[in-house]
């Protein structure tokens, strides 16, 4: 058995995550964002400076997509990118985090899934809400790509007049 070149490994995963966010950026484009593209920049933190990270494409107003390029991701995976997601939407101010997860075999974007939380769901159907304290909508809802972006437009996101037929 061969050792594994861990720095090919590594450059290998890192190109298929970007490939992944292009093509994201790519069909959100098509289906009413036609500024979205893939983010080239992180966030950072020095000692005397930080950045928020804006998340993986940019150019969606109130939204920010976090893109996964993992096949099957654990309930923990999913929870923490959840919440990176959520944490990237408070930094830049927008309205919804969004996970997507490329799926395995899947070349579409729509047909990746895409998480958010019940509560978001729940806004992007009935308008915004305040908040009821005992309600607990805080658990991860999942659906396609495709649908989710038909929520967005009933919702008032994106532009659905300029989305691809």
């Amino acid at each position: 058995m061969s050792p594994v070149d861990r720095s090919a490994l590594g450059k290998s995963n890192r190109r298929k995550g970007h490939d992944a966010e292009r093509d994201l950026a790519k069909y959100l484009r098509a289906n009413g964002w036609p500024q979205a593209e893939r983010a080239v920049r992180a966030g950072f933190r020095t000692k005397d400076r930080e950045a928020a990270d804006p998340g993986d494409i940019t150019n969606t107003p109130g939204l920010v997509f976090q893109s996964k390029y993992v096949s099957g991701m654990s309930d923990a995976q999913i929870a923490a990118a959840m919440t990176d997601a959520i944490q990237q939407a408070v930094a830049a101010g927008a309205d919804l985090g969004i996970l997507v997860e490329r799926r395995s075999g899947k070349a579409d974007p729509g047909l990746w899934w895409a998480w958010v939380s019940a509560w978001d769901v729940h806004q992007l159907i009935t308008g915004p809400v305040p908040a009821h304290p005992k309600l607990v909508f805080d658990v991860p809802v999942r659906m396609q790509v495709r649908h989710l972006v038909g929520l967005l437009h009933h919702a008032g996101y994106g532009n659905e007049a300029e989305a691809a037929a």
